[in-house]
């Protein structure tokens, strides 16, 4: 009864800390394959087993804490838990000009013209979201289920983009100059996946993912596409990679995970069968199994 109590606490606790965040910028249904409400006690007991405070304290200590700071506070940002595109991307011009790219900061010649196109708005800002497929989705106080991907753009050509946190503060940023930073686009996907006409996808429920263990690693400034066809789930990687997410079949609480990596690595793992990979769906970890594209010696 009192196991029961306590899952059920964290459940609640769970939804509770999604509903104190704002409402969203218009986005698509986000959906991750192991969830976190079905994971509750274990959210619960690695807490537990950290010393951490429980979800239902730590969240909104630390919410309060970002809406809370001043100017100069390193939480500080304009516009706490952004509602709209206009307020996230107003956030990544703070967090380039007076954090990253501060004007006490020597700056080399590439960071100090892009701090200065910032300030003087001749970039174009797009903003797209990211879901988090990593364990913190359920376990972070800081770093839940999504993330906004912010890119800029001079004259159409992507120069530069940074991931930031739901509370709007600045987790990535990188550099887009070369073809290595390129990603496979929402609107590009239907394109992608003609490459693969044997397997007949009708992508559905399409959506930006981050996530670990795949031969190219799908990062906040680099993410992959995850989406859904004739009730079947699918990943598509950089450089053509598409693996499919078994509805049934191995799969390792974040524990059984840490257990396994702690006795073998995960790169040498995965390394040994990249086309069957470890990978991370949400607060758990499945083997997933490559269905389309071809894999090299090279990854990144």
């Amino acid at each position: 009864m009192k196991k029961a109590k306590n899952e059920l606490t964290v459940a609640l606790t769970l939804v509770a800390i999604l509903a104190l965040l704002p409402t969203l910028p218009s986005m698509a249904a986000p959906w991750t394959p192991i969830r976190c409400e079905d994971r509750a006690a274990e959210v619960r007991q690695l807490r537990e087993g950290a010393r951490l405070p429980p979800l239902a304290v730590a969240f909104p200590e630390y919410a309060q804490s970002v809406r809370s700071s001043q100017p100069g506070d390193p939480r500080y940002v304009p516009h706490p838990f952004p509602r709209t595109d206009d307020h996230i991307a107003e956030n990544f011009k703070y967090a380039m000009t007076q954090r990253l790219f501060h004007a006490e900061k020597k700056l080399t010649p590439q960071e100090a013209a892009f701090r200065e196109a910032l300030q003087q708005d001749e970039y174009e800002l797009r903003v797209d979201r990211m879901v988090n497929w990593l364990p913190s989705q359920c376990s972070g106080a800081h770093r839940m289920d999504h993330l906004f991907l912010v890119r800029a753009y001079d004259g159409g050509t992507e120069v530069g983009r940074g991931a930031l946190h739901l509370t709007g503060i600045l987790g990535q940023f990188a550099f887009t100059e070369s073809e290595r930073s390129a990603f496979v686009e929402l609107d590009d996907l239907e394109r992608s996946l003609a490459a693969f006409p044997d397997l007949d996808l009708h992508p559905q429920a399409s959506q930006y993912v981050i996530t670990g263990g795949f031969p190219y690693r799908c990062t906040p400034v680099k993410p992959c596409i995850a989406f859904k066809s004739r009730g079947d789930r699918y990943v598509l990687v950089h450089h053509g990679l598409l693996y499919k997410i078994p509805g049934s079949g191995p799969h390792l609480s974040v524990d059984g995970f840490i257990q396994l990596v702690r006795s073998k690595p995960l790169l040498t793992m995965n390394r040994d069968r990249p086309d069957h990979p470890w990978v991370s769906v949400g607060y758990g970890w499945r083997q997933v199994l490559l269905v389309g594209g071809r894999l090299t010696e090279r990854s990144d």
